[in-house]
């Protein structure tokens, strides 16, 4: 079984105490949901991204603006996205809103380290919209500014796996045009049934 390393930052003085509680956390865990830490130790693997997550990070300074109503926001991220599974899975309750032709946000309050873990445990157990420090909602449209007009007005974007530097203003709305996919037909089956009897 693989060590999972998981990095934050804790003046000295609070050390054993941190490492103790991590300890009987880890413990408790354990005993409780099994196959929850058996998976989290198969995550492991990506440690350096836990590690990064871990670690600090600066806050955004965003106006959003959802139609006539606009607001100032203060945020490590902020998450949009169409996938009614992945919303369902961690538990934001906007994902039913999807079928509706709507997309989902999801705003995190500045938060440390240590409630950064408890909101990725949050997640994997599908509980994630149920914490105080997430705020989740549905729009049409939405554009996101930096708040000041002065600056640097690009922000990194993760987007399908790749991560891009991208000027703001960034506009995020439902295309009133349908994605159209093409699947393979399903190839006919051969059946045993007439081979090889007797």
């Amino acid at each position: 079984m693989r060590a999972l390393f998981i990095y934050w930052k804790v003046p000295p003085e609070q050390l054993a105490g941190a490492l103790a509680a991590a300890r009987e956390f880890q413990a408790g865990l354990s005993r409780r949901h099994p196959s929850l830490v058996a998976s989290l130790y198969q995550r492991a693997e990506s440690g350096p991204a836990l590690v990064t997550l871990m670690g600090r990070h600066r806050l955004l300074r965003l106006r959003i603006e959802l139609g006539a109503s606009a607001r100032e926001i203060t945020t490590p991220t902020l998450f949009v996205g169409n996938n009614r599974l992945q919303l369902e899975q961690v538990g934001v309750a906007e994902a039913p809103s999807l079928d509706e032709g709507c997309i989902a946000a999801v705003i995190l309050r500045p938060i440390g380290a240590l409630a950064m873990l408890g909101l990725m445990l949050r997640g994997s157990l599908g509980t994630l919209g149920d914490a105080d420090t997430v705020e989740s909602f549905k729009f049409h449209r939405m554009l996101v500014k930096p708040r000041r007009t002065w600056g640097n007005r690009t922000v990194k974007v993760a987007f399908d796996g790749e991560v891009s530097r991208m000027t703001m203003p960034l506009e995020f709305q439902v295309s009133p045009k349908p994605l159209y996919l093409l699947k393979l037909m399903a190839q006919p089956r051969v059946s045993d049934s007439g081979h090889g009897s007797a």
